[in-house]
């Protein structure tokens, strides 16, 4: 494929198949596959997001889903599979997105 001109991104081996996460626009709970574009909502919409981030993080943990690794798949079904924000080396403990720092390129400008 590359020698065609495509571009080859292998799915993120540190994530694992599904995890749970709340969606930024309407904190409803959903689950999320790894390599998919597209999440399913699993409640019925009568969470507060607060108690849909609870029940994200629990679930979470007893698939052995790390904060960070659910934050990658959040930004993985979001934005798609091959940007940085899918990987889980770029967030914290937390699962709070680290900022990569701007390099000073000097008089390249």
């Amino acid at each position: 494929m590359e020698a065609n001109g495509n571009t080859v991104i292998p799915y993120r081996n540190s994530l694992p198949e599904r995890g749970y996460a709340t969606l930024p626009s309407t904190g409803e709970l959903i689950i999320i596959t790894k390599g998919e574009k597209v999440y399913t909502s699993v409640n019925d919409g009568n969470n507060s997001r607060e108690q849909n981030q609870k029940l994200a993080d629990c679930h979470n943990t007893e698939m052995g889903v790390s904060k960070a690794q659910a934050g990658a798949m959040l930004a993985g079904s979001l934005f798609g599979w091959h940007t940085k924000a899918a990987d889980p080396a770029n967030y914290d403990d937390n699962g709070t997105h680290i900022r990569q720092r701007v390099r000073d390129r000097g008089e390249a400008r």
